[in-house]
This record gives structure tokens, C-alpha cells and sequence, in this order.
């Protein structure tokens, strides 16, 4: 999904530059009357639509759950303008039906109650590039994981420290598969009597070839510390 969001990104990019250079060229045409004329006009809506939809495209490429935080932003926005759509009324009285401004703030709100709507439900309902890849995992990868786990054990077992009163944990936020590999991010505790407990981001890669397990430390960021 992630993939066509991607491709619908780029058609997007595409389409909108080749609208901003028909805008240019029926300026052009029309003249000093451009906001008047009506193909001017068309070919300025359909750019503002495509940009619209190039922003979608790109909100839901990179995290869905974006959506959530536009929805919640736009429901406030409904409430501000329905506000101002029942003040305007006020002041058309009987002909508000064809006051400018009541008819202009109507629209508006409309608008932003359908980007409230899509934006919440697509944000629910859509889930994130990363859950979608875990979700898809055949039952060779996911037994790779299994694998991968089972010897990250080892290593940490044949690396506990034998100095008495020292110590070192590991808990497991996330594990994926990268290409051949299986990553495994950690957040682990380093404790030494001296030193107190020291905290890490780690990221472990392990790789099998040939029924082989190899692994290396790839990232190794301090992010704490606590005293004893």
C-alpha cells in the first residue's frame, strides 16, 4: 500500500507541474481578465485539487496517523466556523441565502467538515508502513525471527559480565527483517558498581548464511544513566 501511495506521490508532482504550465500560458491568453476567464480559472482549480491530493498521498505515505492529528485540528476548525456561519446568518437576516459572506463561510465549513471526517477515518483505519511489513511476514520470515532471537540469547548470555555485583539486560522493542538480515532494537542496562547502571539504544543486525549465524552491533547511543 505504501508503494502506491508513493506512486500516486509522484503522478501527483507530475500532473501539478504540468497544470502550473497550462495556469501560466491561460494567463497568458486572457490577459489582464485572467480572473475573470473561465478556462483560467478550471485549469487553477484542478492545480489546487491535484496539490490536495499530493499532500494526502504524502501525509498517508509517511505515517497514516497523521491523519488522526489533521481530523482533530479540522473538528475544532468545524466548531469555529459553524460559529461564525451562525453569526453571519444573524447579520444577513431574512436574505442570508444569498449573502456572500454567510454562502463563503457555508462552503468553507463544509469543506473542513469533510477533511475532518476522511482525515479521522482514513487515519483509523489505515495502518503504518511498519504494521503492514510485520503483518505480511511469511512463515519462512517469521521463523527467521524465531531463529535470529534464539541466538541473540546466546550472545547475550555468553557476554554477561562475571564481576560481582555488575550486570547487563537487555529488553527487545523491535525486531523486523532488512533485506537478509534480521534487525533487533533494544534498550539495554549496563550496570557496575562504580559506575551505577548505564542505558542504551542498541541495534543488533544478525544474519544467517549456510545455517551460520553472524551478527554485529550497528548502533550503540548512551540515552541514560542511573546511580546505584
Amino acid at each position: 500500500m505504501s508503494t502506491l501511495f508513493a506512486l500516486i506521490c509522484w503522478g501527483s508532482v507530475i500532473a501539478f507541474l504540468i497544470y502550473w504550465h497550462k495556469q501560466r500560458k491561460a494567463r497568458l491568453n486572457a490577459g489582464e481578465s485572467y480572473q475573470i476567464d473561465e478556462t483560467y480559472l478550471n485549469i487553477a482549480k484542478r492545480k489546487k485539487q491535484i496539490g490536495i491530493v499530493f499532500i494526502i498521498s504524502l501525509i498517508l505515505y509517511i505515517s497514516p496517523k497523521l491523519l488522526v492529528l489533521i481530523g482533530i485540528v479540522a473538528f475544532f476548525a468545524f466548531l469555529y466556523y459553524w460559529r461564525k456561519k451562525i453569526s453571519a446568518r444573524k447579520e444577513a437576516g431574512d436574505n442570508y441565502m444569498h449573502d456572500e459572506k454567510y454562502l463563503h463561510i457555508s462552503k468553507v465549513k463544509r469543506i473542513v467538515g469533510v477533511v475532518c471526517v476522511v482525515s479521522l477515518i482514513l487515519g483509523i483505519i489505515i495502518p503504518n508502513n511498519q504494521e503492514i511489513h510485520d503483518k505480511n511476514y511469511t512463515v519462512e520470515e517469521q521463523q527467521k525471527i524465531n531463529e535470529a532471537l534464539i541466538e541473540f540469547k546466546k550472545v547475550q548470555d555468553l557476554n554477561k559480565p562475571s564481576t560481582p555485583g555488575a550486570g547487563y539486560n537487555s529488553t527487545i522493542k523491535k525486531t523486523y527483517i532488512r533485506g537478509n538480515s534480521v534487525v533487533i532494537e533494544t534498550t539495554d542496562e549496563a550496570t557496575s558498581p562504580n559506575l551505577g547502571t548505564v542505558i542504551y539504544a542498541c541495534t543488533y543486525v544478525f544474519t544467517e548464511k549456510n545455517g551460520k549465524w553472524s551478527h554485529k552491533l550497528e548502533s550503540n547511543k548512551r540515552i541514560g544513566h542511573k546511580k546505584n
